[in-house]
């Protein structure tokens, strides 16, 4: 059974609805980078930051040997999470309610509002312009 979860108002604003969840994806994406960046330290170099070698030999009959080294860390898969979109929808609901009581005379105050919003976040590239300033390969 679904419970009905409320927090008033003054303890959660709405930028931090808003914020929340895109500060999340932020920093589980910024998490994964560094931890990618953590194996190919650890896995792609040695200790004098040289890169390790996979080395590689093969007997054609006939041809003679074919001797191949390459990268050790380009033959590993690296998973970086790379989030290309995301998508919040939520809906707000304020109320408000306030009493006065003065001598023979009550006021009651009620009021409500409801709001939806959608929130859409998408990755944004490296401009060309700065790609080709830095050299990087485009792949």
């Amino acid at each position: 059974m679904p419970q009905n979860n409320t927090t008033p108002v003054a303890a959660t604003t709405l930028r931090q609805l808003i914020a929340a969840p895109l500060q999340a994806a932020m920093e589980a994406q910024t998490a994964s980078s560094l931890a990618v960046a953590g194996l190919v330290k650890k896995i792609g170099f040695d200790d004098k930051q040289q890169l390790v070698m996979a080395d590689f030999s093969h007997n054609r009959p006939g041809e003679g040997s074919m001797q191949l080294k390459v990268p050790l860390i380009s033959l590993i898969p690296l998973n970086c999470l790379s989030i290309q979109e995301m998508n919040v929808d939520f809906n707000v609901k304020v109320s408000s309610q306030s009493r006065a009581s003065m001598a023979s005379r009550r006021t009651t105050t009620n009021a409500s509002y409801q709001m939806h919003m959608q929130v859409k976040a998408v990755r944004e590239e490296l401009p060309d312009s700065l790609i080709s300033e830095l050299n990087l390969p485009s792949f």
